[in-house]
């Protein structure tokens, strides 16, 4: 038995290892159970061809041909080689997994202490207002104690880790005297790690003049901390990206001191050159378009405007911004073909070309789409040299392989797995269609890649981004073949701007064309209807059943190609099996002795619409179905005639791209969803119904861009674009802070603002009113026993605080209390009111205004001011949620509000344990988890 693509299904078996090892499943029965099913297919396969091999007669059963001598036991030895690569990939992803859970362990015990770490820089990246360390092989000490990283992440002020000596002035070891300044202008006093009050001090123990460069050894003192990772429904996983770079841990560095200053020359030169190209490109580029040269020549988006950025990936051209293999296949093809042509032998070039790919890929960062193209096109070349045929899948999985070995958690990377899918898009998707639809012409072929490009991105897209480019295809068609223009003019620009800038500033020229084009392009797409179509965060059911539905319809489109000769197939060799092709492990061969049967009749019969026996039924006649009767051969055409392009079969492709999308949509919502957000050290509540959206405070003390970072990922994940109300129960800004940047910077709509009775005039709450008018939310005023209706969803204020405390300004007291009734649930807001609030709540209600509250959602954040015994009698809930930020400077929750609440027997679930806090309900019945898993 011969294996087609052997490295693509070696691969496909080492990535189900780690993601086995990663996402912490059993893997034992698992693998256990998939091993025994496929000896069994094995089994099976062999005795059925034995079977057929008998009833053929004796002569065949004398004569067994060389085929079948050389494929016995080979069945078994293909098993055990996909076996051993799947355990290689779940041992080394559980080893990686098991030294940064370490590492982030350690680092918590250290929380809030100095640390003293020593290691080596690998990587250094100037940003705006601050500078990345990557240090590898990392020494970190607390007293006595010590603990060894593989790479530490340490950010300082811009201007203290940049090479190029210590100027005369600087004192060794010691402060930085006024007016010195280490390779880039860092003053004295300067603040690093985003804020730390001491002076930095910059010394070198290799004397004098010693630079900081990658290389160099450094010690650094400063707090360390483990990378946090996500608590919310559609939050950014920091601790997921940050252990994709191989870390878990950050340090805020307050003091560097160069232990050993000598560098790695060919590692610093790409830095340095780097350097200069981006400041060559600062002279010769128009401002607008200067974030867009450097993120696609050097890799850099930290100089692109954010607006930018949103524009190239709510239209679905993001790719164009990411340094990938078009690029590097533009820069290093393009040398390679000028030393050909200049008389250079394939093996000089390819030499020379691999090694300025490789350098390239340095320079421009490393990323994993970068990584990816690099080993691609060095396989492409060595092809070439060798005279053997390239096969790109083959090449994917050696990439893939190599950088999942490097970085397992590179798998959870919108980059990784659109980089990846986009070439198994083209090479294997697009490749099977391109057959089977007979396109020959180049532009046939482009329209069918981008057809399949889109069909395989689509779930990762709305997965990673919530929102899908309904126009992305047409776009796209019109701005890749500008792409190198665009990096061929950044390259030339570099290249003459070094030498004279105005001959740079005419070869950008080209490029800010091409930018402009770029952005009337997305100007007109973006007037069009839905150009970018909010559909939320699919659930893991949806993504299989687009990938089930987009295999089974594919099957159906491909096997009119086949179907004619699928009759004479059955008493000889079996057909190129559909799977084998779309896989590009299981060829014909393969399935047919694993199944004994077509892989058509399979399909067709889980598709109900394409019987096992139509394909073998009549040659010619094609299959039962739609897409089977669009995929057929073009009226008038004859077997044996070439049938040219098949634009049924396009347009059932594009009826399938369709029908797949609709299961990604989002499903309608039943019954009422209450999310409880963890904010940190504030307020943040989410009501879903059919009917609409509630918002209920929203803000933090202790986190910074709450609003873009965290609700608005938040809405978007659940396919939010509108808030009916936004509920603000008073007006500190650990109750407001997120809901104004969500009002100020747009993207979810507000319809309306309502605010506490007290609020009306109180200067508090003029930025909020100030912000309700630019986005166009009416402002409403709440007062007692007034209520909000949304289908079954009811908010009914029960108190606004004492009418003979109007004018007080202890904002607390101003505090909204709202009963929120669904069905038989009963769920109680108390914003921060204090003990004396609650005693006026409690005389104020009537009898039946707080019967059947079955949760309470506890009063400023747990706090002994709060949650009076006697309120807790007169309420008795089931359920408390508790909102806070770890580790508070304010000792919330106090113990002794918890130790009330267990004495009553109510169940906690607090924000700063469990992340945020999911409840749903049918007006009946009530389930209730946390985000993080953890729910004493």
């Amino acid at each position: 038995m011969t294996i087609k693509r052997p490295l693509l299904g070696l691969a496909g078996s080492f990535v189900l290892g780690e993601v086995l090892a990663l996402l912490d499943v059993a893997a034992i029965p698992w693998i256990t159970g998939a091993f025994a099913a496929a000896c069994a297919a094995v089994v099976l396969g062999k005795w059925r061809a034995k079977r057929r091999l008998n009833g053929a007669g004796d002569g065949a059963r004398s004569a067994p041909g060389p085929g079948l001598r050389r494929s016995r036991g080979t069945g078994f030895g293909v098993l055990l080689l996909f076996l051993a690569a799947l355990l290689a990939g779940f041992g080394r992803a559980q080893g990686v997994r098991d030294r940064l859970d370490g590492e982030a362990a350690w680092a918590g015990k250290t929380a809030g202490v100095k640390v003293s770490l020593t290691g080596t820089v690998e990587r250094m990246e100037e940003k705006e207002d601050q500078t990345e360390l990557w240090l590898r092989d990392a020494a970190a000490k607390v007293g006595r104690e010590g603990m060894e990283f593989g790479r530490v992440v340490v950010y300082a002020d811009s201007g203290v880790a940049v090479g190029g000596g210590l100027e005369s002035g600087a004192r060794v070891g010691g402060g930085l005297e006024s007016g010195a300044w280490v390779g880039g202008g860092l003053e004295s006093g300067v603040r690093v790690g985003g804020g730390l009050e001491s002076g930095v001090r910059v010394g070198t123990a290799a004397g004098s003049g010693a630079a900081v460069g990658i290389g160099s050894v450094v010690r650094l003192r400063g707090k360390l901390e483990a990378v946090a990772g996500a608590t919310n429904p559609g939050e950014f996983d920091f601790a997921r990206y940050y252990r994709s770079k191989g870390a878990a841990c950050r340090l805020y560095g307050e003091e560097l001191t160069v232990a050993d200053g000598e560098m790695a020359p060919y590692f610093e030169g790409i830095r340095q050159f780097r350097l200069w190209c981006a400041r060559v490109l600062e002279r010769v580029c128009e401002p607008g378009d200067l974030g867009v040269f450097k993120a696609v020549v050097l890799g850099d988006q930290s100089s692109m405007d954010q607006g930018m950025k949103d524009m190239y990936r709510s239209h679905g051209i993001s790719h164009l911004l990411a340094v990938s293999g078009q690029h590097l296949a533009i820069v290093g093809g393009g040398i390679y073909l000028l030393l050909r042509k200049a008389g250079m032998n394939r093996g000089r070039a390819g030499m020379f070309g691999g090694a300025l790919v490789v350098s390239y890929g340095i320079l421009t960062g490393g990323s994993g789409s970068a990584l990816r193209a690099v080993v691609m096109i060095l396989c492409l070349w060595l092809a070439g040299y060798l005279g053997r045929s390239y096969d790109c899948l083959s090449a994917m999985g050696l990439a893939g392989m190599w950088l999942l070995w490097r970085q397992p958690y590179l798998l959870f990377q919108s980059g990784f797995q659109l980089s990846f899918g986009a070439v198994w898009a083209i090479g294997g998707l697009g490749g099977l269609l391109n057959e089977a639809l007979g396109a020959e012409k180049g532009w046939q072929r482009t329209l069918i890649c981008s057809l399949c490009v889109q069909m395989v991105l689509a779930p990762a897209t709305v997965w990673h981004y919530f929102r899908y480019p309904i126009y992305g295809l047409v776009l796209n068609l019109l701005v890749v073949p500008l792409a190198a223009v665009l990096v061929y003019s950044g390259i030339l620009g570099i290249l003459l701007g070094g030498v004279c800038q105005p001959a740079g500033v005419m070869a950008v020229g080209a490029g800010h064309y091409v930018l402009a084009f770029y952005e009337g392009l997305c100007g007109l797409f973006s007037g069009l209807p839905g150009y970018s179509l909010l559909v939320g965060r699919p659930g893991w059911g949806q993504i299989l059943g687009y990938g089930a539905v987009m295999a089974a319809g594919v099957g159906v489109v491909v096997g009119r190609k086949t179907a004619g000769r699928l009759p004479g197939s059955l008493a000889g060799k079996p057909p190129g099996s559909l799977l084998g092709k779309l896989l590009g492990s299981l060829p014909g061969k393969l399935l047919g002795s694993l199944l004994g049967r077509p892989p058509g009749s399979l399909l067709g019969r889980s598709l109900g619409s394409l019987p096992g026996r139509s394909l073998g039924s009549l040659p010619g006649r094609p299959p039962g179905g739609l897409l089977g009767k669009l995929a057929g051969r073009p009226p008038g055409s004859l077997p044996g005639e070439s049938p040219g392009f098949r634009w049924g079969g396009l347009v059932a492709v594009f009826l399938l791209y369709i029908l797949c999308f609709c299961i990604l949509l989002p499903r309608p919502q039943a019954g009422l969803s209450v999310t409880c957000l963890d904010v940190g050290q504030g307020d943040g509540l989410v009501f879903t119904c059919a009917e609409g959206t509630v918002l209920v405070d929203g803000g933090s003390s202790s986190r910074s861009g709450l609003g873009e970072r965290c609700l608005k990922p938040y809405l978007e994940s659940r396919a939010v674009e509108t808030v009916d109300y936004a509920i603000v129960s008073h007006g500190d800004s650990d109750h407001v802070s997120g809901l104004l940047e969500l009002m100020e910077g747009g993207g979810v709509r507000i319809r309306n603002l309502v605010l506490p009775r007290m609020a009306r005039g109180q200067e508090h709450y003029a930025g909020l009113v100030r912000a309700a008018g630019v986005c166009g939310a009416q402002v409403l005023y709440m007062e007692a026993g007034e209520r909000i209706s949304l289908g079954d969803l009811q908010f009914t204020c029960l108190y606004a605080g004492n009418p003979a405390q109007e004018t007080d300004t202890d904002k607390n007291r101003h505090s909204l209390a709202v009963r929120v009734s669904y069905g038989r649930l009963g769920l109680l807001l108390t914003g921060d009111m204090d003990a004396s609030c609650e005693a006026g709540l409690l005389r104020t209600c009537g009898p039946g205004d707080l019967a059947g509250i079955q949760v309470l959602k506890a009063a400023h954040h747990g706090s002994d001011t709060s949650s009076s015994p006697e309120f807790l009698d007169r309420l008795g809930p089931k359920l408390v949620l508790v909102s806070y930020g770890n580790g508070n400077s304010y000792g919330h929750p106090s113990p002794k509000v918890l130790e009330r609440l267990r004495e009553r027997g109510s169940r906690i679930l607090e924000t700063g344990k469990c992340g945020a806090i999911l409840l749903w309900t049918d007006g009946k019945r009530m389930e209730c988890r946390g985000w993080l898993g953890s729910d004493p």
